[in-house]
């Protein structure tokens, strides 16, 4: 049976103080970037959204339809009886 070794080797990443503000520089302006188009797109999408509701709006108003005329109403069979009975004949 042989025997397995193992070797850790650690090692510390150092940067000098420039190169760390350069890399915090570059990660804020694109969490920044990050940030704005979020941003715009929200923004889009809700003027979007907005705009298909004032259209579709609009487009009710300028199409006439069988439907704003109509009117629906329940009647008894009294009412059909009284109907039948009253108004048939001159109908």
């Amino acid at each position: 049976m042989q025997k397995k070794s193992q070797v850790f080797v650690q090692y510390t990443c150092e940067m000098d103080k420039i190169q760390q503000d350069a890399k915090y520089k570059t990660i804020a302006m694109a969490s920044i970037i990050m940030m704005f188009v979020a941003h715009m797109f929200i923004q889009v999408t809700y003027y979007l959204r907005q705009t298909a509701k004032l259209d579709l709006l609009k487009y009710d108003i300028e199409t006439c339809t069988a439907g704003d005329y109509t009117v629906e109403m329940d009647i008894t069979k009294e009412m059909y009886n009284d109907f039948l009975i009253n108004q048939w004949p001159s109908v």
